[in-house]
């Protein structure tokens, strides 16, 4: 009993760590995906609201990270919208970084705005993107280690199917 309870936290691990690392691709491949395709959306004047600097935690010990929050608004089709994407990735960094980005985009200042053709509500300052690149290796290897546990949890599976099947035919035998 306790080797089929294993098998099946095996199977629902295993298949958790591989959604995971889809999820991580898949955040990835939108980013880089949409900062290239932002490079030819259509550009309207905008007006830099606020700008300020989130302070977050530390993150694998490299230090304190910090997020600079720069709120625009723009106008559309005669429609007002409002956004805080500057771009499309990470948005976290040294306090210098951060720093220099809310210096970049100071109150009141005009900027453009990139926005989609169709979805207007989705829009950026800067069409590049950034990404860490530990998510990008550490994609395979999750990956890699949900497919272990899952076959893994299938392999005891099977082998009890296999045992309970030798029993009964030797019960059959007899």
């Amino acid at each position: 009993m306790k080797s089929k309870e294993n098998a099946r936290t095996s199977i629902v691990i295993g298949v958790i760590l591989l959604l995971i690392s889809i999820g991580i691709l898949g955040n990835i491949c939108y980013n880089l995906y949409h900062s290239q395709s932002s490079k030819s959306w259509p550009t309207v004047d905008g007006s830099i609201v606020s700008s300020t600097i989130k302070r977050g935690g530390e993150i694998n010990g490299s230090g304190r990270k910090y997020t600079p929050v720069v709120r625009y608004e723009y106008e559309v089709k005669g429609h007002q919208f409002t956004s805080t994407k500057m771009a499309f990735g990470l948005a976290k960094g040294s306090k210098g970084w951060a720093e220099m980005k809310v210096k970049e985009y100071s109150k009141g200042q005009s900027v453009d705005v990139r926005h989609h053709p169709v979805k207007h509500g989705i829009a950026v300052l800067e069409t590049s993107t950034s990404f860490n690149p530990l998510g990008l290796l550490a994609c395979p290897f999750i990956a890699w280690l949900g497919i272990v546990l899952v076959r893994y949890g299938v392999r005891i599976r099977r082998q009890e199917s296999e045992q309970g099947a030798a029993v009964d035919a030797d019960k059959l035998r007899h």
